[in-house]
């Protein structure tokens, strides 16, 4: 539902408090108890990028959530070479993509990562990432600490919680590449 708030002369609390309202009836806005429990017990990790205003640095803040109830919050302040690093892996070109190293890539990764999420690695099977905009491109997979993951990315945690349960991973796929690509 669109809620136009334009010509309205309520102060921002009321405005604020008759979002709310709409929030806790709309279905779009969901239960965080729902999207906990339709994680299944994987554990999921959830990013978003954003700049600050008083450097215009971007920042990466990640919620590692393992259910039922422990999450870890890492908030890591990305250097020059790491913003243009992401910048890279999100323009696509095979060219710029195929002249990152792996050890740059694994650097990057592992800098996004909280510690707890570091230290179970070895052990973790599953990996469900909800990315934020140019982080859908760093393949999370390709770096050392995830190599042993299964990783699945999803647009949110609301829409892995609506998925069945996939039975076997894929163990193949079929794909045709012209000659011409790198």
């Amino acid at each position: 539902e669109l809620v136009d708030l334009a010509g309205q002369d309520d102060v921002p609390t009321l405005a604020q408090a008759r979002l709310a309202e709409l929030a806790q009836r709309e279905p779009a806005w969901p239960d965080l108890r729902r999207c906990v429990d339709g994680l299944r017990g994987h554990p999921a990790l959830v990013m978003r990028r954003q700049r600050m205003l008083s450097t215009g640095q971007f920042t990466v803040l990640g919620l590692y959530v393992v259910p039922p109830d422990s999450p870890a919050i890492k908030k890591t302040t990305l250097s020059e070479a790491e913003s243009a690093l992401v910048e890279r892996l999100a323009a696509g070109d095979p060219a710029a993509i195929g002249s990152i190293s792996p050890g740059e890539l694994s650097g990057l990764i592992r800098s996004l990562l909280p510690a707890s999420l570091i230290k179970q690695a070895d052990s973790l099977e599953s990996l469900l990432i909800v990315p934020d905009g140019p982080l859908w491109s760093l393949p999370w997979q390709a770096s050392d600490v995830l190599r042993q993951t299964t990783v699945t990315m999803a647009p949110s945690l609301s829409v892995h919680a609506r998925l069945s349960p996939i039975g076997e991973p894929i163990r193949s796929v079929v794909a045709l590449i012209g000659d011409e690509a790198p």
